[in-house]
Parts: C-alpha cells; sequence; structure tokens
C-alpha cells in the first residue's frame, strides 16, 4: 500500500507499495473492469463501466498509477465525457500515464485527494477535469458521488453542471521537473489545444510543473467548504463560476509554467473563442520563476487570465503575461483581488534577471490586450513591475488601476530597474493609457510610474485621481526620481500627464516631468489639487524636487498648467517649462488662491533660436487671488541663452505681490533680445523694476545691450497708499531732553518729589510704603453741592442760572484730614530753605 503525508497544506506520499487501481461494486453488473495490458505490464486496461448515451461512468476504491505506469480507458470513440469517481480513502497518485480513446472528457473525482507527480502525463482526445468535489452534479437533479455512491446509481446521460462540495476536502497537489525545464520536454499534464484542464481542490499546489493547453483553457480553483463550483460548457470544454462557492482556500505556484499559448507552428489560425488561465481562491502565491502564459504567436487572439482572489503574492521572479506575437490580438489580463495585490523583487539566476510582474505586450501586427487591477492594496516594490508595452506596430494595451492604496517602493538589487507601473512603445505601435483611481498613493526610493515611447509611436497618456498623493526622495544612487512621467525618448510624440488629487506633495528630488528627448514632441502636464506642495532637494543636493515639462533635444515641449488653492515651492524646489536643445520651451500657468516661494523657482528657460518677437520663447502667466510671495533668492524667470535667442513673457495676475530676500522675477536674454513682463496687482513691495540684476529683489528684462531691453510693464491701480498716514519722523525724540527743569538745585542740594496723587505713597520713590497711610477718594465736582473750599463760588438769587465751575487752582488738608480743592492757590510755605517760592512750582500741604 501506498502512505500519505500532509505537510504545510502539499500532500506527500511514499512509494511503501506499488499504485494500483481496484475498481469498487457501486455500478452493479456495469462495474468498472481493470486488467494487465499484457501479464506483468504496468499498464491497466480499464473497460467496463455504465454507459448513458454520451456519458460512460467508472467507480473505484483506489485508483493511483505508478511511476513508468499506465491507466488506459478503453472507451468507445463516440462517449464524449467518461466520469471516475473515487469511493475509497485513499488519495489518487498518479505518477505515470492516464490516457484515453478518441476525443472523450476526462472527469476524475477523489474528495481524498490527488497528487500528480513528476513523471505524470495525459494522452486525451478532450478536456480534463480533476477534483476533490464530493459530487458531480447534472441538469436533471441527479448526483454522481464518490461519498454517497448508490447500490443501483440513477445515471444521467445529461451534461455535468457543477461540482458539490458538503465539507472538508482533499488538495491537489501537482509536482513537475521545473516549470521551463517540464516545457522543453513536453513532460507535465498538457491537453490537445482548445480543451480545458481543470484542477479544483481544497488547497493546489504546484511544484516545478508544466500544465499546458494550446489556445485553451487553464482552470485552478480551491474550495474549502460548502459550496458548488458551476460547469459551464463551451466550444473549449469548460468554464468554472465560483459565485456558489463562498468559501475558499489557497493556491501556490513555485518554480512552474502555465501555458496556453499557441506557438507559432501552431495549426490555430482562428478560433470562435479565446483561451483563458482562470485562478479563484483566498489566496494566491506565485513565486520562484512561477509563470503564467497566454501568448499567441498567429493570426488567433491570445487568451485572457482572470485572477479572482482575495490575496494575490508575486515574488521571486513570478511572472503573469499575454503577449502577441503576431496578427493575433493579445490577452487582456484582470486582477481582482478583494483584500490586497503585493508583487515583490526579482530573481537573479546564472545570466538572467527576471523581475516579477504583471505584463500585457505586442510583439507584432497584433493589438495589445487591456490590463486591468482592482484591490483595496497594491504594492509593488523592490524593482517588481506591471507594464504594457508594444515593440512593433501592434497598439500597446492600457492599464488601469483602482484601489484605495497604491504603493510603489524602490528598485532592484542590483538599482538597475525601478519598481514600475507603465506602458511604452519601442515600436511604430502607439502606447496605450495608464489610469489610476486610488485615494493614495505613494512613489518613494526611485519607483515610478510612467507612459513613454522609445519608438516612432506615440506614448500613451497618464492619469492619475487621487485624493492624496506623495512622491518622495530617489534611488539609492541618486540617479533616478521618485514620480510620474511621460517621455519622448525618439520620433514619437510623448503623451500627457492629468492628475486630480485633494493634496500633491513632492519632496527630496521626486519629480513630476513630461519629457522630450529627441525629436518627438513632449507632453503636456495638468495639476488639479487642493494643496500642491514642493520640498526640498535630493539627499546629495544635486536634484530639486520638481514639475517639468522640458524639452532636451529638436522636439517642442509641453504646456503645464496648475489649478490649487495652496501653492508652495520651498528649499530649493522647482517648476521647469523650459527647453534645453533646439527645441522651444513650453508655457506654464498657475491658477491659484496663493503663490508662495521660498528659495523655490518657477522657470520657462530657453537655449533655442527664436528670431520673432511676436513668438517669444516661452510664457509664464501667474493668476494667485490673493498673493505671490517670493522669499530667499526665489525666482521667476523665462531667460534665453545662445545667439538670437529672445526671453520670454511673464504675465502676473494678484491682489498683491512681495518679493524680498534678493528674490527675482526676470524675462532677461544674455546674447539677443529680453522678454515681456507684465505685472497687474493692487500693490507691488519689496521689489521693483531695475535695469539690471542687482542683490536686492528685481523685476528684469535686460538684453544684449540696451537697445535690445525687452519691456516691463507694471498696472497698480491710482490710489496712493500714504493719503491719510502720518510720516514719522526719521529721529525719535530723546524722551530725557522732554523733563521740565522748574526747581533748579542750589549748590549741593537736592530737589524733592512731591506726589499730588490719591495718596498712600511715600515722598520718596526709595521709602516703603507707610502702615498708616491714609489713603484719599478722589472728589468729583458738583456744582449744585455745597463747598467746603476755602475760596467760595458765589451766584445770583435772582437769576436762575448756576454760576460756571471754576477750575480748581489748588487743594488743602483741613482740620479733620480731608483733601478740599480750592479756587485759589494757597499760601505754600517752601519745605526746603534751598528754594525760594518764587522759582518752585511745587506746593506743600500746610500742618
Amino acid at each position: 500500500m501506498t502512505s500519505w503525508l500532509v505537510m504545510g497544506g502539499a500532500i506527500a506520499f511514499c512509494d511503501s507499495a506499488l499504485a494500483q487501481i481496484i475498481p469498487d461494486r457501486t455500478l452493479g453488473a456495469e462495474s468498472s473492469v481493470v486488467a494487465p495490458q499484457t501479464p506483468g505490464s504496468p499498464v491497466d486496461l480499464i473497460s467496463g463501466g455504465a454507459t448513458r448515451g454520451e456519458n460512460l461512468f467508472h467507480s473505484f476504491e483506489q485508483f493511483s498509477v505508478q511511476t513508468g505506469g499506465a491507466a488506459v480507458f478503453n472507451n468507445a470513440t463516440d462517449i464524449q465525457n467518461i466520469i471516475s469517481r473515487v469511493t475509497g480513502s485513499s488519495i489518487s497518485n498518479i505518477d505515470g500515464l492516464i490516457q484515453a480513446n478518441g476525443a472523450a472528457n476526462l472527469f476524475l473525482l477523489n474528495p481524498n485527494g490527488i497528487i500528480f507527480g513528476q513523471n505524470a502525463r495525459l494522452s486525451i482526445g478532450g478536456s480534463f477535469v480533476a477534483s476533490t468535489a464530493t459530487s458531480l452534479k447534472f441538469a436533471d437533479g441527479l448526483e454522481f458521488s464518490p461519498t454517497v455512491p448508490q447500490t443501483t446509481p440513477l445515471l444521467t446521460v445529461n451534461v455535468p453542471i457543477g461540482l458539490q462540495y458538503t465539507g472538508k476536502t482533499g488538495d491537489i497537489l501537482v509536482q513537475g521537473i521545473g516549470g521551463s525545464r517540464g516545457s522543453q520536454e513536453g513532460l507535465g499534464l498538457i491537453v490537445p489545444s482548445n480543451k480545458t484542464l481543470a484542477l479544483v481542490g481544497g488547497n493546489v499546489t504546484l511544484e516545478g510543473a508544466f500544465l499546458n493547453v494550446p489556445g485553451g483553457r487553464i482552470e485552478l480553483g480551491s474550495v474549502t467548504g460548502v459550496g458548488q463550483v458551476n460547469l459551464n460548457q463551451t466550444n473549449q470544454g469548460w468554464a468554472l463560476n465560483y459565485e456558489n462557492a463562498q468559501k475558499l482556500g489557497n493556491i501556490q505556484l513555485s518554480r512552474s509554467f502555465v501555458d496556453i499559448a499557441i506557438e507559432e507552428n501552431s495549426s490555430i489560425e482562428n478560433q470562435g473563442e479565446r483561451g483563458a488561465i482562470s485562478i479563484r481562491a483566498s489566496q494566491l502565491d506565485l513565486e520562484k520563476t512561477s509563470i503564467l502564459r497566454t501568448n499567441t504567436f498567429t493570426s488567433a487572439a491570445a487568451g485572457n487570465v482572470n485572477i479572482d482572489v482575495q490575496q494575490l503574492m508575486m515574488r521571486e521572479g513570478a511572472q503573469v503575461i499575454t503577449t502577441t506575437f503576431g496578427m493575433g490580438s493579445g490577452g487582456n489580463l484582470n486582477v481582482n483581488a478583494s483584500e490586497s495585490v503585493e508583487l515583490t523583487g526579482e530573481l537573479i539566476g546564472a545570466g538572467f534577471i527576471s523581475a516579477s510582474g504583471l505584463y500585457s505586450a505586442t510583439d507584432g501586427a497584433g493589438q495589445a490586450g487591456s490590463l486591468t487591477i482592482t484591490t483595496p492594496v497594491l504594492l509593488i516594490q523592490d524593482g517588481a513591475q506591471v507594464n504594457a508595452s508594444t515593440r512593433s506596430s501592434g497598439k500597446g494595451g492600457n492599464v488601469s488601476i483602482t484601489a484605495n492604496k497604491v504603493h510603489l517602493i524602490g528598485r532592484t538589487v542590483d538599482g538597475q530597474s525601478a519598481s514600475g507601473l507603465a506602458s511604452l512603445t519601442q515600436g511604430l505601435g502607439n502606447a496605450g493609457s495608464v489610469t489610476i483611481n486610488t485615494q493614495e498613493l505613494l512613489i518613494r526610493d526611485g519607483a515610478a510610474i510612467s507612459a513613454a515611447t522609445f519608438g516612432d509611436g506615440k506614448g500613451g497618456n497618464l492619469t492619475i485621481i487621487a485624493d492624496s498623493i506623495q512622491l518622495i526622495g530617489r534611488s539609492a544612487d541618486g540617479r533616478s526620481p521618485s514620480g510620474l512621467s511621460v517621455q519622448a525618448a525618439r520620433a514619437g510624440d510623448a503623451g500627457s500627464v492629468t492628475i486630480n488629487a485633494q493634496e500633491l506633495l513632492i519632496r527630496d528630488g521626486a519629480a513630476v516631468s513630461a519629457a522630450t528627448s529627441r525629436s518627438g514632441q513632449g507632453g503636456n502636464l495638468t495639476v488639479t489639487a487642493d494643496s500642491i506642495q514642493l520640498i526640498g532637494r535630493s539627499a546629495d543636493g544635486q536634484f530639486p524636487s520638481r514639475l517639468a515639462a522640458e524639452a532636451r533635444g529638436a522636439g517642442n515641449a509641453g504646456n503645464m498648467r496648475i489649478n490649487t488653492q495652496q501653492f508652495l515651492v520651498r528649499d530649493g524646489a522647482g517648476v521647469f517649462a523650459e527647453s534645453r536643445g533646439t527645441g522651444n520651451a513650453g508655457n506654464l500657468t498657475i491658477d491659484a488662491r496663493s503663490i508662495r516661494l521660498d528659495n523655490g523657482t518657477l522657470t520657462a528657460d530657453t537655449r533655442s533660436v527664436n528670431t520673432n518677437p511676436d513668438q517669444p520663447q516661452a510664457t509664464i502667466t501667474l493668476r494667485a487671488k490673493d498673493l505671490i510671495l517670493l522669499r530667499r533668492k526665489s525666482n521667476i524667470t523665462t531667460n534665453a541663452t545662445g545667439s538670437n535667442v529672445i526671453g520670454g513673457n511673464i504675465n502676473v495676475d494678484t491682489d498683491f505681490l512681495v518679493a524680498t530676500e534678493n528674490s527675482d522675477i526676470s524675462a532677461n536674454s544674455t546674447d539677443f533680445r529680453g522678454g515681456r513682463v507684465t505685472i497687474k496687482a493692487f500693490g507691488i513691495f519689496g521689489t521693483q523694476f531695475r535695469n539690471a540684476i542687482t542683490p536686492e529683489s528685481d523685476i528684469t528684462a535686460t538684453g544684449a545691450s540696451p537697445e535690445f531691453s525687452g519691456t516691463v510693464e507694471l498696472n497698480i491701480p491710482d490710489i496712493d497708499l500714504n493719503r491719510g498716514l502720518v510720516e514719522l519722523p526719521v529721529n525719535l525724540i530723546d524722551a530725557s531732553q522732554q523733563i521740565a527743569q522748574g526747581c533748579a538745585p542750589r549748590s549741593g542740594q537736592t530737589g524733592s518729589f512731591v506726589i499730588t496723587g490719591r495718596g498712600g505713597l511715600p515722598d520718596n520713590p526709595s521709602e516703603i510704603l507707610a502702615s498708616d497711610a491714609i489713603e484719599v477718594d478722589l472728589i468729583a465736582l458738583n456744582p449744585k453741592a455745597e463747598n467746603h473750599s476755602s475760596s467760595t463760588v458765589s451766584t445770583n438769587a435772582t437769576t436762575p442760572e448756576p454760576a460756571p465751575v471754576i477750575e480748581a487752582q489748588g487743594w488743602v488738608i483741613g482740620k479733620n484730614g480731608e483733601v478740599q480743592l480750592i479756587a485759589s492757590a494757597p499760601i505754600i510755605t517752601p519745605n526746603n530753605s534751598g528754594l525760594t517760592p518764587e522759582s518752585c512750582n511745587v506746593w506743600q500741604q500746610r500742618n
């Protein structure tokens, strides 16, 4: 007998005895018959069984094929479906050949589990379905069950419609000599073209396996609970549906190759329907250079890839590829993960590097398929890739990402390739677009999202819709920025970049760019966000954080438009719409509530020749409702360098323009004609027009000589902001000179300080408060009250009007200690013999 061992969800076996095929008696008189093909032969010939129309039913107590052996179904050629079950408790170990006659489809059901060894092979004319389901359901409601076999079963001529699972079920393991090697030597589970190979178990594991159905379907499914997997019959066999199977298990591929490619020497030129690789599980792990491939080399369409899981993890060079090399269109690659998609790293082997990733491409005239990912969390790191490309005349596929979080981090181990999400063309075909819709986009450590052309075809467009976008840093060697980009590297024109976000942060040398480096036209860059911040430079200080639309070759740069509420550029960061080659720089337009440059730069500088003053090199247009603030050597420039190169235009429209700390606005030309600066504002502070750059904050439009100077126009309302203001004196008043010197002391004498307040204070400021000090209340003047002062105010009794109040001229202390105001000056007795009444205005109370 053969003993079995379950380890980590995978099934291993030990050959303690020869595997065998033993029929049971559940089919009665129609039971299966198993006999050696020749005496002593390891080939078992299987005949008998119950025939119902085009269906042939077999039932076994055990079903295993030993190494080098074979199980040959001796069926009639008109049989369409051979349906076999294992009713015993043993796992099926298949390490030899399974063969059937004609074009029959073969079903193998064993709820205990199924293992395909390194020598397992298929020689059948139809589809192959291996499952650990507990029954096979038919359209008339009947079931063919390994777990509840009827003594006299009611068999059917109907087509099977579902695999029924009633609880815990066995696993499926496929072992091989290595996916690539198995492909080269033709060793693995292979069924004819345009058919179906389906493996549906509890957990499904492929270790070094090779699965192949040219142009057909490969279905991998994992079901671990109660439910039904629906079987939908197609021209290619069966398409599986899991809407009635909710509890799913895991599928793992290691060093395995799952392939439905239509090869160049294939007879498949046209077909009614596409093939597909479809995977349904809770978690799918692809690792160690495992590959899913649906290529076509002919006019037939390539197959699709459909991955529907909770979690997808790809690492160590694992790849999913759909490519057309011929006239046929490429397949679509669809990933739907309800929890997360994680693509990690690369595998470096002898002379090759394999980056983990999802790839859709065309290398022929056919159009590449689309690449779609829908998941809450997408993580691409350590050099992994999501890539749609064209290398020939065919159009590249579109990339569409929908997620709550999209994170791209880092580069490959050797630093040569960035973690990336890209649409590329390297030939005549136009690249597809990249669209990302997410709440949070994070790109750092040299990772990138790009749409580029490296050929004559047009580059794709890049569209980002997000709540928060953060682009941080550069690669470890400092050469590559973290960022978003479209690029024209040859004759093809670049696509555009469109960003819609609530917050955009670019820092530490990261970048958003639309560039051309050859003759192709640069792309446009449009950013709409509530808040935009560009902060700092790279760690080595060489590269600024930036928004850029640049021309580095003969092609013209695209235009840049920014719409935001708050726009901040600081600490060496910048916005660049410039030309460094012979092409023209693009225009830069910013609409904002406020624009702040704090050691920041906005530039549309150029080196390209243009002698027409009516067509300047570039124009910067800034419209800020509240404020434009420049400080700490910030710059707004459309300067020109080179013979016959005209400076660009700068148009500013704002309430207030403030420039301080040597911050400049310039449209200069070093060798030809200066540009034009036009500023419309309610107020301009800290800067002014000058004929040349100075250490102050300047507005200039200089040329090679005074006659080639440009123009500066400052439009400020005719309002005198100084009207109604009092001009402060230049020299401040010395308060010490305002103290009266009325009591000049005699030689050697000092004056005194007399307090005339409410009382309770000492005579000398240096003395402490007296404990018996008397507080004197303030006295309100009342013309009707009786006046007890020594001077009285008389009134005329015959006159009804009261006498006017006379201002008090002094005060005295009455007998009872009260303070009395008097209308005439009291008699003064000096308390210091050194002072005379004539020279002193200080009055003392009388004792």
